[in-house]
């Protein structure tokens, strides 16, 4: 239960967490929002509006831009800030009109400019601008200037409306003699004619054709106010003069404290702020404040000025209209925190919940499950390290488990070996006991004095069970050498001869039992100790001779497989249980349990077959056959 709990406290403090967290943010947003975004909103603009006016300058100053670059150039610059822009009081919709100035040379060999439009030069020459040097037909009526107003051009009639009494009529052909974009015209002239443009009211553009304005050869309107108390007309500079000492006085000259304008006049409370002057103002019958922006600088000797008008949107109205909605955004804001810390918390805590569960089931021992979880941070190498501990603790338990295992085998080959040891003592105690015993007997009967003619025959008992003794004795020495490892060295050899002279070896107790020896199948050169395996197949054919039933076959066979020359010795007798065959290769085992003298053998002769055999790495064995049974071993062939 401890784990539960506590797994179930990780997930509810995760879940407050996140939650208080993502309230804490919507509140401070809401807050800032409500206290500082009308300021900020105003300062940024501002000064982002004024250092891109400063870029403005410093690009327009150095790189000399043409008519339709300059135009590009404004066109950017108010769709990138939302505000206006003018260039010495000239504008983008100042720039982009399409009014053409043309100079013709009438029949009387007297120049006249006249008005026209893009669309209506394109009218008169049927689609394509017109061109110096061409012919055109033109009515039109003139007065005592420069200008000529046309009613007709070619075939294409003008409306114009114009008091002919006030003029005189001409009709006839003239050459155009130049082609002048009059708002490219009023440019060139502002940059090389003035020193400095005043407001809008100081540039004038030429209206079309028709109106009762006199518009002189430069692209100026002439009104009754050029005209001075003299009767002399002011030039633009005179004009633009006054203009330039009115801003030069009441924004530059007449500084009171700091940056700040504190003035009565067009200009006043404006503030510097690298070198742009700008002031905050309520726009007229709207709740909208405007700021206007002035830089002034220089260009090969002559003043230039910027203007930009930017409106600052009202902010704080919309800000204050969605408080009125905080606790809905609020409730909504809760609604979705809940549903984010929840979702949040489930993400973060299943992993850990996963682990958990597996570092449960490590506790109980049980490595069988592993972590499925793989991610590329501390979860992830966290599942990784769980995985890669409990695959070390399984081994380390299967190894464990398996030297355990072992350790019983062991014990209990210790217990068999316990009970070999013993047997072997009662086993050599007995072999023993009994020659010395007959010895012991007989050598007190010659002491005693027994008749003289059976002292030779106890002699030889005597003898017998001396080289009985000794047999014993050198076969436990064979034995304990072979299982030492202690062999000879291997040698080349056919192993049939072998068994051809163990035939011949055994010929008497073959005979004595009218047994037949058949030999047969395949055999071939082997290599391993010679008269070691000599012995092998002595005991084993030997064993066979013993065993047997008289009048039978003894059948030797010789098979070739794999790389080993195998070697089968069948003889016909009573089969052996399964106990028999796995005991008949220990120490003093004999099928008589009763050791009886008559029965022959030590005891030791398989037992030495089994040590030599598995000296030479062979295969060996016995298995019961046709109311007989078959004892085999393998020699390696030579390659």
């Amino acid at each position: 239960m401890g784990k539960i709990k506590r797994t179930k406290s990780i997930v509810l403090k995760m879940f407050t967490i996140t939650f208080i967290s993502i309230i804490s943010l919507i509140t401070i947003i809401f807050v800032v929002q409500s206290v500082y975004i009308t300021r900020y909103y105003k300062i940024r603009k501002i000064d982002n509006i004024i250092k891109n006016i400063n870029n403005f300058s410093s690009q327009y100053n150095n790189e000399n831009w043409s008519y339709e670059e300059l135009a590009r150039q404004i066109k950017k610059f108010e769709g990138r800030n939302n505000v206006t822009l003018k260039i010495n009081g000239i504008g983008l919709t100042d720039i982009q009109r399409e009014d053409y100035i043309i100079t013709l040379l009438l029949d009387n060999n007297s120049y006249y400019d006249i008005y026209l439009s893009k669309q209506e030069l394109l009218k008169i020459f049927n689609g394509d601008m017109p061109k110096e040097k061409q012919i055109l037909y033109i009515e039109a009526v003139m007065d005592h200037s420069e200008i000529i107003y046309a009613t007709k051009i070619n075939n294409y009639q003008l409306d114009n409306l114009i008091e002919e009494n006030l003029y005189s009529n001409y009709s006839g052909n003239a050459i155009i003699i130049n082609i002048d974009n009059v708002m490219e015209s009023i440019l060139k002239q502002s940059s090389s004619n003035i020193e400095l443009q005043g407001t809008e009211s100081i540039i004038y553009v030429p209206e079309l054709q028709g109106t009762q304005s006199n518009i002189n050869a430069t692209g100026k309107q002439e009104t009754e106010s050029d005209i001075n108390a003299t009767g002399k007309q002011e030039t633009e500079s005179d004009i633009n003069a006054t203009v330039i000492e009115e801003i030069e006085s009441n924004i530059i000259g007449t500084q009171i404290q700091g940056d700040v304008i504190d003035i009565n006049g067009p200009y006043n409370h404006y503030t510097k702020q690298n070198d742009v002057y700008y002031s905050i103002s309520d726009m007229p019958f709207i709740n909208i404040k405007e700021v206007s922006f002035i830089k002034l600088f220089e260009q090969d000797g002559k003043k230039h000025f910027i203007e930009v008008h930017a409106s600052l949107q009202p902010v704080g109205e919309v800000i204050s209209i969605l408080s009125d909605y905080y606790i809905i955004f609020y409730l909504l804001a809760i609604i979705v925190s809940l549903l984010i810390a929840l979702i949040y918390s489930r993400l973060i805590s299943y992993p850990l919940l996963k682990l958990s569960s597996v570092a449960d089931k490590m506790a109980n021992m049980d490595f069988s499950i592993k972590s499925t979880i793989k991610r590329n941070d501390e979860l992830g190498t966290l599942s990784n390290s769980l995985n890669i501990l409990s695959t070390n603790l399984d081994e380390a338990l299967s190894s464990l488990k398996e030297a355990n295992k072992q350790l019983v085998i062991d014990m209990q080959k210790e217990k068999k070996q316990e009970k070999i040891r013993k047997e072997f003592v009662a086993n050599i105690s007995h072999e023993l006991k009994t020659p010395l015993g007959i010895i012991k007997g007989f050598a007190e009967g010659i002491k005693d004095g027994i008749k003289k003619e059976k002292t030779d025959y106890y002699l030889d008992v005597i003898l017998d069970e001396t080289q009985k003794m000794n047999t014993l004795i050198y076969d436990m020495l064979e034995l304990s050498k072979i299982e030492a490892k202690k062999i000879e060295g291997k040698e080349e050899f056919n192993i049939k001869k072998l068994i051809n002279r163990a035939v011949s070896v055994l010929e008497i107790p073959i005979n004595n039992k009218s047994l037949n020896i058949v030999i047969n199948g395949d055999f071939g050169k082997v290599i391993g100790t010679k008269f070691q395996i000599d012995q092998v197949i002595i005991n084993l054919v030997s064993n066979a001779v013993k065993y047997c039933n008289d009048k039978t076959d003894i059948i030797i066979t010789g098979e070739i497989k794999d790389g080993y020359n195998y070697i089968y010795i069948y003889n016909e007798g009573n089969q052996l249980s399964k106990q028999e065959m796995e005991s008949i290769w220990l120490r003093f085992y004999k099928i008589d349990k009763s050791h009886h003298r008559e029965s022959g053998g030590t005891g030791l002769g398989l037992a030495i077959v089994k040590a030599i055999l598995e000296a030479h790495s062979s295969d060996y064995g016995v298995m019961n056959k046709d109311d007989g049974v078959v004892f085999y071993f393998s020699m390696k062939l030579i390659d």
